[in-house]
């Protein structure tokens, strides 16, 4: 009811309007942290429930490392009506976009929340029962399979020519003026940018390269992420 009460005003104002609609989106970053809720939320009051773990009966389920309490396995129900479409971009051009509007945070404090916002998403795709993961960039060059795929999950009916015509005004690379902006000054030798991106890389770069495929130390030199 909170949902609809935040949300239904804004979904009903479209047609077919909130009864007749077959997609209800909202797009809101917390959704990241709060997706195992929000699936339990749309499916109330059928929502699965995860059997007891084998572990239980002897006591013997892994510590949970977030809280120190046994745990059990991540349960993944076998299907809702909740879809989730988790979209990540670089996280240095995430931090430098951010940094427009959250003026006291520094570009490392940004990446790291970045990392702790993204460790979170991955969790919980253990748990959801579908789930898409989209990188910003690569959706951004070929923006009309990339929508096509979204419909697709979704199950919404869309030709290709529909596609194409909602993402003709896309720009390609979407990360373009920031890494300029960011990569100017580090390739010039400015001190404190080839400083706070040495500090970047060498506490940040080595887990977002193995753990999300997004390249940290070298961004300036190679040629998209």
């Amino acid at each position: 009811a909170r949902v609809l009460n935040t949300f239904g005003f804004l979904w009903d104002r479209r047609e077919p309007g909130l009864s007749k609609a077959k997609v209800l989106l909202e797009k809101s970053p917390p959704n990241a942290v709060l997706a195992r809720y929000l699936q339990a939320l749309v499916d109330f009051p059928d929502v699965a429930k995860a059997p007891p773990p084998a572990c239980a009966a002897d006591d013997t389920c892994a510590a949970d490392p977030e809280f120190g309490a046994a745990a059990p396995p991540p349960f993944k129900p076998p299907t809702s009506r909740a879809r989730f479409v988790f979209v990540t971009r670089h996280p240095l051009a995430n931090a430098i976009s951010h940094s427009k509007v959250l003026r006291d945070s520094t570009l490392p404090e940004l990446v790291a929340h970045w990392i702790a916002v993204a460790t979170y998403m991955r969790v919980n795709e253990n748990y959801l029962a579908h789930v898409l993961s989209i990188k910003f960039e690569d959706f951004c060059a070929a923006p009309a399979d990339g929508l096509a795929a979204v419909w697709a999950f979704l199950g919404v009916d869309a030709d290709a020519s529909l596609a194409a015509a909602a993402t003709v005004s896309i720009r390609r690379d979407p990360n373009a003026l920031h890494k300029a902006a960011y990569c100017g000054p580090v390739t010039a030798g400015h001190a404190g940018a080839v400083r706070e991106h040495a500090v970047i890389s060498d506490t940040f770069g080595a887990k977002i390269e193995a753990e999300h495929n997004y390249t940290i130390g070298t961004w300036c030199e190679v040629d998209g992420y």
